[in-house]
């Protein structure tokens, strides 16, 4: 008896050491009642092992992204304007301020602008083109031009104004263009450039002239515009003397060989700055309107001067020189910059901007345009104020946006871009620190897995404390001894406070 005692405290001993290295909890095993005598007596089944739960932490990081841009960067766009003002006599008006002015481009304001006063001065110079029309009818003309040129110099010079000389001459076609300048040298008492002009004029032979009236002038004046070498910060004149009218395209080219449109002329005279006056027949473009566009003396600050006047002696060429040197004389310069003016459109081209400067009416002056230039003539694009961040919805309400790495406000994020109330400026750094819509996008996870060689048929998940519905999660056992918990799409659409946290903490417990 003692011997069964103590063999069947070895055999639970043996039993229990199995579950060595995990705890295990056993409930008491059933209770048979014997059918002899009604009492109830232990039977040989195995004790109940119940599985203890598997539980663990996984934090997952959230990480913020950055999208970087640089702004476009142009060359900066300067025009300037200059104009001459007269009173009722036809002096000029001097003292002129900058609130006395107002100036207009493309319809708007031109606010931030400078007023300059072009003083005239022994180093007041010139850049003088004749644009000589050289076939037969102009024989007279010419022989006025080659006597009074020299008279023009010297009218020049009485305004303290010293010119070069160009010329360019033309018939059917442009056959000579202004390519170069003679200087003159300051250590001889001649003006060699007078002189090599003059020695030009003297040797023209006039020919032709074709079966029709006009000739093609308006080629040669753009060649004047384009094709003369002007200098720097100098005065650009031009001064047409013909006796026809001209061809234009489309309705009126005739004989005339790569005819542009008046439009076209008016564009490139004025994007050139070329202050231009006609000695010529009083036609459309020349002494009056052509098109609806004024005329080329009157969109640059020219004069129209009658050659039929000329010729029948009403005045001569003199008096029309010694009245172009006192137009060329003096001047206003308007000056302003496209980017300090952020109201004006910088992709219009300058023949399109209709730039226009009025002054106090209080004056009672006339005004008189001389010329419009612009450093990028054909205009610029336009700064670009959208900027794509992510091929996906951004979380607008956790987005940073840092120009220059200054925060900046009057931005909107739309879809997956960023857009400006106002474009950044040229070259600019755009910095935009954001967090998906989708949370998915940002965390730094996969699938959580651990390993048991124990069965769990469920799992209870918290993310940050808050407790997860089945329905959000899946659990897996993969081969043995391996659990893998999946997140399903629709978790991802819940906050679980993972912005305002900055992570995703993930406590697991698995269950039998």
């Amino acid at each position: 008896m003692y011997l069964f005692k103590v063999f069947s405290f070895l055999s639970l001993v043996v039993l229990l050491s199995v579950g060595c290295g995990q705890s295990y909890d056993f409930k008491q095993g059933l209770r048979t009642v014997n059918s002899s005598n009604g009492i109830a007596s232990p039977t040989p089944t195995d004790p109940v092992v119940v599985v203890p739960d598997a539980s663990g932490s996984v934090d997952f990081a959230l990480k913020s992204n950055q999208a970087v841009f640089t702004q476009d960067s142009y060359p900066t766009n300067t025009v300037t304007a200059q104009f001459r003002l007269f009173n009722s006599n036809g002096l000029t008006i001097n003292g002129l301020n900058k609130s006395q002015i107002k100036v207009t481009d493309g319809g708007q304001t031109v606010s931030n602008l400078t007023l300059s006063t072009q003083t005239v001065g022994i180093d007041h110079v010139a850049d003088i083109v004749v644009v000589l029309d050289v076939t037969t009818s102009m024989d007279p003309s010419i022989e006025q031009v080659k006597t009074k040129m020299a008279g023009f110099v010297d009218a020049l010079k009485k305004s303290n104004v010293k010119a070069n000389l160009c010329l360019v001459m033309f018939g059917e076609t442009t056959e000579q263009k202004c390519d170069h300048w003679v200087l003159d040298d300051p250590n001889t008492a001649n003006n060699e450039n007078l002189d090599d002009f003059l020695k030009q004029i003297k040797a023209i032979s006039t020919h032709g002239g074709g079966n029709e009236s006009d000739e093609n002038q308006l080629p040669a004046i753009e060649s004047a515009a384009l094709d003369t070498p002007w200098h720097q910060d100098v005065q650009r004149v031009a001064i047409l003397v013909t006796d026809a009218g001209f061809h234009y395209a489309p309705e009126n080219i005739g004989e005339g060989k790569n005819v542009p449109t008046y439009e076209h002329t008016m564009g490139v005279i004025k994007a050139a700055g070329m202050q231009t006056f006609v000695i010529g027949a009083p036609w459309g473009g020349f002494a009056y309107p052509l098109h609806q566009l004024p005329s080329m003396p009157d969109a640059t600050g020219g004069s129209f001067y009658s050659l039929s006047d000329m010729l029948n002696g009403t005045y001569n060429m003199a008096s029309i020189f010694n009245s172009i040197a006192g137009r060329i004389s003096s001047s206003y310069t308007v000056t302003y910059t496209m980017e300090d003016n952020p109201n004006l459109d910088p992709s219009l081209s300058l023949a399109q901007r209709n730039i226009q400067i009025t002054v106090d009416p209080s004056l009672q002056g006339t005004l008189k345009m001389q010329g419009v230039a612009s450093s990028l003539p054909n205009g610029r694009p336009k700064f670009k104020n959208r900027f794509p961040v992510s091929s996906t919805e951004v979380d607008s309400s956790t987005a940073a946006v840092l120009v220059n790495n200054i925060p900046v406000a009057g931005v909107i994020l739309s879809g997956g871009d960023v857009v400006f109330t106002e474009a950044p400026p040229a070259g600019a750094e755009i910095r935009v620190i954001y967090f998906h819509k989708n949370i998915k996008e940002d965390l730094v996870m996969g699938p959580i897995t651990f390993q048991s060689k124990e069965t769990y048929s469920k799992v209870s998940l918290t993310v940050n404390g808050q407790a997860v519905s089945a329905d959000l999660f899946s659990f897996t056992h993969k081969a043995p001894p391996s659990y893998v918990i999946e997140f399903k799409d629709g978790f991802f659409s819940l906050p679980w406070d993972i912005k305002k946290l900055g992570h995703m903490k993930v406590d697991y417990t698995a269950h039998q």
